[in-house]
């Protein structure tokens, strides 16, 4: 009987960017002391696990065509339900030019606000796979609200790193300059995510160096043209 009221859940949804639901996805979740438990999200898209022994977890989603996301630091505490917000996975099936999250950090349960992460680093432009791109420090880095208004501000620090600390939630474009670099800017529908109670920990994004010192971005050379599998 002890076991039994010990057992918590946890409850969340899986959806694409357009808050489409996605049915069907596997969402796995593993304990730090070796425990796996699997389950698939309804035709809501609302993926439930019961009668969890209390421990600290790490959650993968995943499904077909889409980048699987890790969630990771899930303390599940005896006898408490555990929900976690909305969960967004990003289509694979192309090739993806927008930001990518590479993992999540749950913070804490009912936390109002989350936290945004990143880095930026130098193109290198066609590279090997083995090169490292240097970090850029000291750029300006700036989240704008739907409306367009700046909603954060800051720099990168000497790891080429920046933060978001303490944010309200939200979809936010992302702008990062620097002078003697272009622009790098996100638009519709790609757009950065800060979620109540998580850490959202993005890929890095690369800045490139203007053409001859000339940062008129027509002077920009093309990029290869995405395309589907």
């Amino acid at each position: 009987m002890a076991a039994q009221d010990d057992a918590a859940s946890l409850t969340g949804v899986i959806q694409d960017f357009t808050g489409t639901r996605i049915s069907g996805a596997l969402a796995e979740l593993r304990s730090d002391t070796g425990r796996v438990f699997r389950t698939h999200a309804d035709d809501s898209g609302t993926y439930r696990f019961t009668g969890l022994p209390p421990d600290q977890y790490q959650l993968k989603l995943s499904s077909p065509g889409f980048k699987w996301l890790e969630v990771r630091s899930i303390n599940i505490v005896a006898g408490s339900p555990t929900v976690l917000p909305p969960l967004i996975l990003w289509v694979s099936s192309c090739v993806y030019n927008g930001p990518a999250i590479d993992h999540l950090q749950w913070l804490s349960s009912g936390s109002p606000v989350g936290t945004l992460r990143g880095s930026v680093l130098l193109d290198l432009g066609p590279k090997p796979k083995s090169s490292t791109p240097p970090a850029i420090t000291d750029a300006d880095v700036t989240l704008f609200c739907d409306n367009g208004s700046i909603c954060g501000a800051t720099k990168t620090d000497s790891k080429g790193e920046f933060v978001f600390d303490h944010h309200a939630p939200g979809a936010f474009r992302l702008r990062v300059t620097k002078p003697g670099f272009y622009v790098y800017e996100v638009e519709r529908p790609f757009f950065f995510e800060i979620s109540e109670g998580i850490e959202s920990v993005y890929w890095a994004v690369s800045l490139e160096r203007c053409h001859r010192r000339n940062c008129d971005p027509s002077r920009r050379s093309k990029k290869p043209i995405g395309h589907c599998e």
